[in-house]
């Protein structure tokens, strides 16, 4: 059981394996016609029934596109429950999340699940965004939240004192005895944000803040957003889009401890020396490497999260006959064993750890907060666009392709994930003949085994924030309500 045995157990490390890879998104795609199939004929008779319903034509119309825009995040739930999902790119995938045919009609209705992304300002994705890309506001720090652009730290020692549980605001921040002042008094919240938008209510962030130039929230610059003052939103007519913090920030974002196949983690740290040695063996560690761990847990080492076993030199404590001497030791573990270890490996005794980031879905502003320096934020972010899905299952690629050595990957593990549990889906449903749609935001949470909602709004009002076009014919969709 070496390193072979480990790369095939994390599905997700070396390049070698390729043809094991497309073998298995072979039957990814195989399985997904089975859940497509299952998906939108269960989303069909609901569709019909729910719409059915409604009395009036216009009624029936608006029903219709609403069941349209939740078969839409139905079959995202499946897709992201799928076991194969880890092995395909979900976040950018027109093949999988454009112009489905949720009621063939007539009248047909399509739906496409879209993500905004503020890093690329002039094209849409289609696909989920994973909410660990953002920095969560529940746990972020006053010196995190400095690193957004814009951010003064009058506003960032306001945010914390909204959330936290005392009335003593920071030496530039506000409590309740500010807000009961207003016109219309309130008191601050004093626990978590419940929603990012909740932000407003905190003293000094605005709308302009908050969403930027982006007017319609769906990452792409428009021509109003980048027109000077002639129309709103305000905005600086640089050509670039200023999206707000809105698309850097989370209240969502959260890692149960298990695995992606939703096992528990072996707590390699504070468990039996020698059955955490049999165990890692069987997980599909080297014997070497599972050798180094139990002896560095014997020699004194106290390890805290599995990264730190990656590269890691010093000295144990040995005992020789009757004395205990100094042994230099190094630790065998492989780029490939690392990944295994991220994957099935924890020094947490937490059920649920809050606000961890993934680096293959972070912008750099977020990657700064959690500690990358700017030069590696820009590198991360260079390297990750010519990986493979299934290589950023966890963050054993930041050591692969070379944007951190070890003892930066152990210094920043600890504010780290791999790919999120939690997703937003924008979803666009529309008719083709009527031009009617409707745009629904929706935050899924796939931690446990069953799709749960975290959060739901409807972005009708916004407009359908992206040109629906027919994905056969390339023709445009004129929308309307």
């Amino acid at each position: 059981m070496g390193d072979g045995h480990a790369t095939d157990r994390a599905g997700l490390t070396g390049r070698a394996g390729g043809g094991r890879r497309r073998r298995r998104g072979v039957i990814f795609y195989v399985t997904l016609v089975v859940v497509l199939m299952a998906g939108l004929l269960a989303a069909g008779l609901n569709f019909y029934i729910r719409s059915q319903a409604s009395g009036s034509a216009a009624d029936q119309r608006a029903a219709q596109a609403a069941e349209a825009a939740r078969a839409g995040v139905s079959l995202a739930a499946a897709i992201l429950l799928d076991p194969e999902y880890q092995l395909e790119n979900v976040s950018d995938n027109p093949d999988l999340f454009r112009d489905l045919i949720v009621a063939p009609g007539p009248p047909e209705w399509r739906v496409c699940l879209m993500r905004d992304d503020p890093t690329v300002d002039d094209a849409p994705a289609y696909g989920l965004a994973d909410e660990s890309g953002r920095l969560n506001l529940n746990v972020a720090t006053v010196e995190q939240l400095l690193l957004l652009p814009g951010m003064t730290r009058d506003v960032a020692e306001a945010i914390i004192d909204w959330r936290d549980a005392d009335d003593t605001p920071g030496p530039q921040g506000a409590e309740s005895d500010y807000y009961q002042n207003l016109p219309s008094p309130y008191r601050a919240r004093n626990g978590s944000f419940e929603s990012v938008d909740e932000l407003l209510l905190v003293r000094g962030v605005t709308e302009t803040l908050l969403f930027g130039e982006d007017a319609n929230r769906n990452g792409m610059i428009e021509p109003n957003e980048n027109d000077g003052d002639r129309s709103l939103p305000p905005d600086n007519g640089d050509g670039k889009l200023d999206p707000g913090w809105a698309a850097w920030l989370t209240v969502y974002s959260f890692e149960t401890n298990t695995t992606h196949d939703g096992r528990a983690k072996l707590n390699f740290a504070t468990g039996a020396v020698n059955t955490v040695r049999d165990r890692m063996v069987e997980l599909g560690f080297s014997p070497q490497t599972a050798d180094f761990v139990r002896d560095a847990r014997n020699g004194g080492v106290r390890f805290t999260h599995p990264a730190q076993l990656y590269g890691w030199k010093g000295t144990l404590k040995v005992r020789q006959g009757n004395a205990t001497v100094d042994v230099q030791a190094e630790s065998p573990m492989s780029p490939d064993e690392l990944a295994l270890a991220l994957e099935e490996l924890t020094g947490s005794g937490q059920q649920m750890i809050p606000g961890l980031v993934n680096p293959a879905a972070a912008a750099a502003c977020v990657l700064e907060a959690v500690g990358f320096q700017p030069s590696e934020a820009d590198e991360a972010i260079a390297v990750r666009s010519h990986l493979e899905a299934a290589d950023t299952l966890t963050f054993a690629w930041l050591v692969r392709e070379g944007v951190l050595d070890a003892p930066r990957l152990a210094e920043l593990a600890p504010r780290l994930c791999g790919r999120g549990r939690q997703f937003r889906i924008d979803a666009v449903a529309y008719s083709p003949q009527s031009g009617q749609f409707v745009r629904i935001e929706t935050v899924l949470d796939v931690s446990g085994g069953q799709p749960r909602t975290l959060y739901r709004r409807d972005l009708t009002g916004l407009g359908p924030a992206y040109v629906l076009t027919d994905s056969a014919t390339d023709s445009p969709i004129r929308a309307g309500r």
